[in-house]
């Protein structure tokens, strides 16, 4: 709170650190799928300021950054773009107090959903993810974040000072190896855009379609269906299988999604007399395992 009252003193108000928490949306236009936000807690005295509060940081915003990459295996990379933000947080710690500990957090609301990455920057184009989680329906995902100080130019040349010469060139090497890999990055992706683009879909079609998108989800992550027997075959279109665009005589966007609505049946009916008949192999099994006994 002292340092809260302190930066609204010396920074003007354009450049003052502002609260780590971000509402995930698609656009202006649409409500807020979730949140994201970096929380500290502060461990020891303090009374209220114990209470996981957002970080505050200073914060650089580029909406016309050039598209990134992260791999999602050794053949597939995945471009990204959208509003890209840099932040620098700077940790205070006083008397009585064993400083903050971070925590990321990620919270969705009701049929909402989204995907979120973390890692780091590996380099001006490439995002290196870590770990992964999709975060639905009212999930709260609370991250702990384990951080370690590097220690400062000065302290790490009086350290390496009493080395030979060529364990200082390897202490240096490791040195400018951990400050290129130290960019800790989330990367949030709202999964009802991408599920329009991948089954071919019009902007915004699933928007109020809740019970579809809640199907195709299931289908998606938990039998692991393809997109392709699912998706609308653009090439009936007659339109070259681009979904923005609406000619005369083309599909529209309601018979676009009549067509996945088909198929997201016709998939939902033959899961369930795959189960039917998996129950009757197992209960036939069980019969010829253990024959009834005939007087």
């Amino acid at each position: 709170q002292y340092m809260q009252f302190h930066n609204r003193k010396v920074f003007k108000d354009e450049f003052a650190p502002s609260p780590f928490c971000f509402a995930v949306r698609r656009s202006e236009r649409h409500v807020p799928d979730g949140t994201v936000s970096l929380e500290e807690a502060v461990i020891g005295a303090g009374g209220d300021s114990n209470v996981p509060s957002p970080a505050w940081t200073l914060a650089a915003r580029n909406q016309q950054a050039p598209a990134m990459h992260f791999p999602i295996s050794s053949s597939t990379r995945i471009a990204f773009g959208g509003d890209r933000y840099l932040h620098a947080w700077l940790s205070h710690s006083f008397s009585g107090e064993s400083g903050a500990k971070p925590c990321l957090t990620a919270v969705a609301r009701q049929f909402c959903s989204m995907l979120v990455l973390v890692g780091r920057i590996a380099s001006a184009s490439e995002f290196d993810p870590k770990y992964a989680a999709i975060v639905q329906n009212k999930d709260e995902l609370k991250i702990p974040l384990d951080m370690s100080t590097i220690p400062a130019a000065q302290e790490f040349k009086d350290a390496i000072e009493s080395l030979s010469p060529e364990q200082q060139a390897f202490a240096k090497a490791f040195r400018a190896m951990q400050l290129e890999s130290t960019m800790f990055a989330v990367l949030v992706i709202p999964i009802k855009p991408q599920l329009e683009r991948v089954l071919n879909l019009a902007e915004d079609s699933l928007t109020k379609e809740i019970k579809l998108t809640q199907d195709l989800m299931q289908l998606f992550i938990t039998y692991q269906i393809p997109s392709d027997l699912l998706s609308y075959d653009a090439a009936s279109a007659g339109d070259g299988g681009e979904v923005h665009v609406e000619v005369v005589g083309a599909p529209t966007a309601q018979e676009r999604l009549q067509q996945v609505r088909k198929h997201v049946k016709a998939m939902q009916e033959l899961i369930e007399q795959s189960k039917k008949e998996e129950v009757n192999a197992r209960l036939a099994g069980q019969r010829v395992a253990s024959p009834v006994l005939q007087g």
